[in-house]
């Protein structure tokens, strides 16, 4: 190739991997809100991530607005203005077959803002109906007609099989003592942990739709999941 394709390259994974590192210290925080390491120690994994593969930006950014909905950092349920911005990506969710699975995980966290302590109103639930339909029209209208499941390298199932110890060591913990942004009121563990187990099965869903790609796409959550269990080894050792 040219030295300028040489160079969009370098640029696209420059940005990758700071779009990577961004993302993984993002859902680091929404993961482990009362200690700001794990976030730290997410940030780089996510950014060497794409030495493995390119992530999926989108579906990062999905399962991270899945995670503010069910774990609650502000203390405030969404908004309708929230809900609408939920439902315009539920539908910019829709447009690539490789981000349904965010897709289905960012309907389900809206549904379970209706279950959980602190619960939503009923309008949650149509909300959730509104983000799977949104995200259903756009995959009717634009959606990418072909699907393949491709096999796992050996890397790849080295990093899943990272990424889920990370995940089983980081799901239990103590009462959070973050605040919410807003209310200043302790967050609650309940929907701390079902912000975990989402997070989590959304990134495997991601690997039982795509195969090896969905293991690379979802490299920022499984980063953010391992800084989380090294930061809860590196507090148990004090």
């Amino acid at each position: 190739g040219s030295l300028l394709s040489g160079s969009d390259d370098w640029l696209t994974l420059g940005f990758r991997a700071a779009a990577g590192a961004f993302l993984a210290w993002a859902l680091g925080r929404e993961l482990d809100p009362d200690d700001a390491v794990s976030a730290g120690i997410a940030a780089p994994l996510g950014a060497l991530g794409v030495l493995v593969g390119p992530p999926d930006l989108v579906s990062a950014a999905g399962a991270l607005m899945a995670l503010r909905v069910v774990i609650r950092p502000t203390g405030h349920r969404p908004t309708i203005v929230d809900e609408v911005v939920l439902v315009g990506l539920g539908a910019f969710l829709g447009w690539r077959i490789g981000t349904w699975p965010a897709l289905l995980g960012l309907a389900i966290a809206v549904a379970w803002d209706g279950l959980l302590p602190h619960r939503a109103g009923r309008r949650t639930y149509v909300v959730s109906l509104f983000v799977i339909v949104a995200g259903m029209l756009t995959a009717l209208g634009l959606g990418e007609p072909d699907w393949e499941w491709i096999a796992p390298t050996v890397g790849e199932l080295v990093v899943l099989g990272i990424g889920v110890v990370g995940a089983v060591v980081a799901y239990s913990t103590e009462h959070p003592t973050s605040v919410g942004d807003l209310t200043g009121e302790p967050l609650n563990r309940q929907r701390l942990h079902m912000g975990r187990i989402l997070g989590a099965g959304m990134a495997l869903a991601a690997f039982a739709w795509l195969g090896g790609p969905g293991i690379v796409g979802a490299i920022t959550l499984w980063a953010a999941f391992v800084g989380t269990a090294a930061s809860r080894f590196r507090s148990e050792e004090r």
